[in-house]
Formats: C-alpha cells, structure tokens, sequence
C-alpha cells in the first residue's frame, strides 16, 4: 500500500520549471490554459445566454406594460426590439472585447 501511494505522489513532486525547462511542456496543468476549443464554447455560450436573456427581460416588461396601460401588442413589441437591441449591443461588447 505504501508503495502504491508513493506512485500516486511522485508526479506531483516532479520539478515542472526543470521539465520545461529541458523543452517538454507536456506537463502544464489543464486548469492554467484552457484550450481554444472551450474558450469559443464558452464565448458562444455567453452570447446566446445574453441575447435569450435580453430577449426575455424585454418582452416579459413589454407584457407587464401591455397589463397597466391596455395596450394590446404594442408594449411587447416595443419591449422585444428594446431586448433584442440590448442583446445585440451585449454582443457587439462582447465581440470587440476579443
């Protein structure tokens, strides 16, 4: 048992600086650098979230003002091109960022 823990904690005391240092770079940790596959994802994720989101928020104050002002459709549309015009100022923010 000793001895299978002591495999278990050799690679967490290698000398990472000396291993790079000699060229090999296969040893970096996963959560320092995340891979340009999961950074897109997570972009695109944030993008979709924040337009839906806009899209919600705005329609959903475009019904409430239709309720207090009897004004049928005109309060959600006006709040859903409100929504979708933040949404898409959100994502030009976002887009201009990176």
């Amino acid at each position: 048992m000793a001895r299978f823990l002591w495999a278990i904690q050799t690679p967490l005391s290698h000398d990472f600086a000396a291993t790079e240092a000699a060229g090999a770079s296969s040893f970096k940790y996963m959560a320092d650098e995340p891979d340009a596959f999961r950074k897109g994802l997570s972009i695109a994720m944030r993008i979709g979230v924040e337009l839906v989101a806009s899209l919600i928020v705005g329609g959903g104050l475009g019904y409430l003002a239709d309720l207090y002002l009897n004004s049928s459709p005109i309060g959600i549309l006006i709040g859903i091109f409100l929504g979708m015009s933040a949404g898409l100022l959100n994502v030009y923010r976002t887009a201009s960022r990176l």
